[in-house]
């Protein structure tokens, strides 16, 4: 009796110091909304019916723009996360539950994503977090990275899936104390992972690829498009994938992975489609349409025109009607035929997040304001007071402003150009200014910063730069249109991303083309993890890099141009390419050497073939020996190579760590091997 006393005490003594954690396994929540876009096939389509007589029954404010969308929990609890840093708990009136700020994080711009347990997993920042019914932190996974923009899954044993923006996808234990597996793409994962009934799963990337992934972590299969891919893929009930890209594209494909169709807007598609029930699939885009498409053919069925690019994702109930929100500051409901049934205007647009419908047929919305609203039907009682009518304001601008691209990704110590048209809406002579707001420390320009319109659409220029050292992180850009008193906006999001190498720091003088040519998969690192950039590069390797960065394909081939290429080289493919593209010529003795060192002349002949520039002598340049300097002479096998790379911007006079400025010009050691920055800077000057 007395050692059973004993064991009790030790017990209880243990556990006092030493906590039990919450239980946190669980399946996806039994909810109409227990995750982004209701479910892990994101279809977009809600269990219940929206209001016909809408009116706003409540709305919550939180401090910063809303861009993802409501969670709901098994209780009826809704899960919110907002730019302002924290996740929010509400009451299915309105009333706040609880907050968490999460301290050390950043922005909640995905979607939570909730189990049976009521355990929430959400991004915040470059950290993953797991939050339990209380508002307290279970435990967190850094990524180590700006920010984490992909909504999670929650698989049937509780194992939890989402993207970075790293380029990698985590398969966390639903503790997050456990990585079960990671898969890298080549850019970075924005979008949301959909699941499919045998567990398979389905991303998109920035590196313009759909990947399909085994349930253990396996490539099955991946399909390129031209554009990055920020769009979450859908599902339907035959497992054909649905998905829109940056390069104007709907796609859709078959569970193989092969396409079935593709459709092309006059604008970039970041909207995750939606699937109706008889064979409609409907998304936005940023040409201001909404679009509806045969899902068996791909035939545009009918468009809706706003005025503004459309990023939101489009929701479908049981009775075929749409909802969305537009950039435009309105909330749209249309029929299944196109045709709007009402809206209702909001003090902001809607940049991301997407309508759900609860099981009291109320739609929750989140909106640029910093608010989630909540629109039920007009014959109940309002819970609380609002702000927002349904009376259409009807003021609005004569003009409207696109941004190409809307979003730009930028490392520290490189600049990028937008893009901005402004479109008139009729006729009229329209005087105005345009003016730019960015976080302090970005450096902006914008030319012309006044504008007139009189029917034709006007084009500026914003130059974007990011100094060295800078914080990386998602970054928000408004640019305004102001005419008399109307005022037009938009929101250009600037990623800044994070060194991908500890050796090419953000102030290392070819640290952008370095960052730029790894996004493109033309270079990669070493298994140690490092660029090693003063290295050298062989013959056989610049052939590879210089086909990956023109999106030249490689050749299969059995065939054997040169003695030392023979078919079981590595290379063999790249260089049989190069010989069929006419970039490259081996050696007198008829040899290529792959394992040779590339020297500056032999790159810049074969970036000057590639581009098909017109050879030209070059004027007052120097060839550099050692300390020893003469001019370039016609007998150089090189000489209008590298005049045809002057030329053309390809080398330039004052270009440190590349050419040396000297009297009566410049000096340059094209017979020295090149090293892996300065390749990667000489490419990332022509890349398409």
């Amino acid at each position: 009796m007395v050692r059973q006393l004993v064991w009790v005490l030790i017990f209880v003594l243990f556990f006092s110091f030493f906590p039990v954690f919450p239980e946190v396994r669980g399946e996806l929540a039994h909810s109409p909304a227990p995750m982004y876009r209701f479910n892990p096939s994101h279809s977009g389509q809600a269990g219940f019916r929206g209001p016909l007589h809408p009116e706003i029954k409540w709305s919550f404010r939180t401090d910063y723009r809303i861009s993802g969308s409501v969670s709901l929990g098994p209780d009826g609890t809704i899960y919110l996360g907002s730019g302002d840093r924290h996740l929010y708990a509400l009451n299915p009136d309105g009333g706040l539950k609880w907050s968490h700020d999460f301290l050390y994080g950043g922005a909640v711009d995905s979607t939570p994503a909730v189990s049976e347990t009521s355990t929430v997993y959400v991004g915040s920042g470059h950290l993953f977090f797991a939050v339990d019914s209380e508002g307290k932190e279970i435990w967190y996974f850094p990524t180590f990275v700006s920010s984490i923009l992909s909504s999670p899954v929650i698989g049937q044993d509780g194992t939890v899936y989402f993207g970075g923006a790293n380029g990698k996808f985590y398969a966390l234990s639903g503790d997050l104390r456990k990585t079960l597996w990671t898969f890298t793409a080549s850019g970075p994962i924005l979008s949301s992972p959909a699941q499919d009934q045998w567990g398979n799963f389905y991303f998109g990337s920035e590196d313009g690829y759909l990947y399909s992934l085994t349930p253990s972590g396996n490539l099955r299969w991946k399909f390129k498009s031209e554009g990055g891919i920020e769009s979450s893929p859908v599902l339907d009930s035959m497992g054909n994938v649905y998905f829109g890209s940056k390069d104007f594209s709907l796609y859709s494909l078959d569970p193989s992975g092969n396409l079935r169709f593709s459709f092309r807007t006059e604008g970039s598609i970041i909207s995750t489609p939606a699937i109706s029930s008889d064979g409609k699939v409907f998304f936005g885009s940023r040409d201001g349409r909404l679009y509806a498409l045969s899902t068996e053919t791909g035939t545009k069925l009918w468009t809706f025109k706003t005025e503004y690019p459309i990023d939101s994702s489009p929701t479908v109930d049981p009775s075929g009607h749409l909802y969305f929100g537009g950039l435009d500051k309105f909330f749209y409901c249309l029929d299944s035929q196109g045709q709007q049934v009402w809206r209702l205007k909001f003090p902001n647009g809607f940049s991301r997040s997407s309508a759900v419908i609860d099981q009291h047929g109320r739609i929750l919305v989140g909106c640029d304001d910093g608010s989630l609203y909540c629109i039920g039907s007009s014959g109940e009682e309002p819970e609380t007071p609002t702000s927002p009518t349904s009376t259409p304001t009807p003021t609005t601008p004569p003009f409207s402003i696109l941004l190409t691209p809307p979003q730009v990704d930028l490392y520290p110590g490189s600049t990028k150009i937008v893009v901005v048209n402004i479109h008139p809406l009729d006729t009229a002579l329209v005087s105005g200014n345009l003016e730019v707001f960015a976080t302090p420390g970005l450096s902006v320009f914008l030319s012309p910063s006044e504008f007139q319109l009189s029917g034709q659409d006007l084009q500026a220029v914003l130059n974007i730069s990011v100094p060295p050292g800078f914080p990386s992180g998602t970054y928000s850009l408004e640019l305004r249109a102001i005419a008399d008193s109307f005022e037009a906006k938009v929101n250009l999001l600037v990623l800044v991303k994070t060194p991908v190498f500890p050796d090419v720091p953000s102030d290392y003088w070819a640290f952008p083309a370095v960052g730029l040519l790894t996004e493109r998969g033309v270079v990669n690192g070493y298994p140690d993890g490092t660029f090693k950039p003063e290295n050298p590069v062989s013959r056989a390797e610049f052939s590879k890099m210089i086909l990956l960065s023109f999106n030249l394909e490689p050749v299969q081939t059995s065939g054997q141009t040169f003695p030392d290429v023979p078919p079981g080289h590595w290379a063999h493919k790249f260089v049989e390419a190069a010989v069929a593209y006419g970039l490259v010529q081996g050696y007198p003795d008829g040899t290529f050497r792959p394992e040779g060192k590339v020297t500056l002349a032999e790159a810049i002949t074969l970036i000057v073939r590639a581009k098909r520039w017109t050879l030209e002598a070059p004027v007052s340049v120097f060839l550099k020996e050692g300390n020893l300097l003469q001019p370039l002479q016609p007998t150089d096998w090189f000489f209008l190579y590298a005049g045809a790379a002057f030329a053309n911007g390809l080398l330039k006079v004052d270009d440190p760590n590349l050419t040396e400025k000297v009297s009566g010009g410049c000096a340059v050691s094209f017979n020295q091997p090149a090293s892996r920055a300065q390749i990667a800077v000489l490419l990332s000057r022509v890349l398409p």
